[in-house]
């Protein structure tokens, strides 16, 4: 087996978590519910690769990080200040979620880049 970076894993993780609650928040203030059941299966989606990686790595559970970034709540809060500009639109709340989502490839991206260089 290769050595595994436990910072790098914890980096997805963490944005991961931050994915998650940014997603629930937003799930919570989507005025539509079709929209709103979208964002609450991507939550279990990566509720369920968070769980995946955990398990996968057999490691205790000590040594994972079992929360979000700093930056997470501030980015939720923006969130929350443009949902309450425009009214909880979900096309404004989507382009957050993309924002977010572009952060969250970017550890996966640093972790495999990380991976192939060791």
């Amino acid at each position: 087996m290769s050595y595994i970076n436990l910072d790098n894993i914890n980096n997805v993780l963490s944005h991961l978590y931050d994915s998650v609650n940014g997603l629930r928040e937003c799930a919570e203030q989507s005025k539509a519910p079709s929209f709103k059941q979208t964002l609450l299966d991507v939550v279990l989606d990566r509720q369920q690769f968070i769980d995946e990686i955990k398990s996968e790595l057999d490691l205790p559970s000590e040594e994972f990080v079992t929360h979000g970034s700093v930056a997470g709540p501030l980015h939720r809060l923006y969130i929350d200040l443009k949902a309450l500009v425009t009214s909880g639109d979900a096309e404004a709340i989507n382009k957050e979620i993309k924002r977010g989502d572009d952060k969250l490839i970017g550890a996966y991206q640093e972790a495999i880049d990380d991976e192939e260089n060791e």
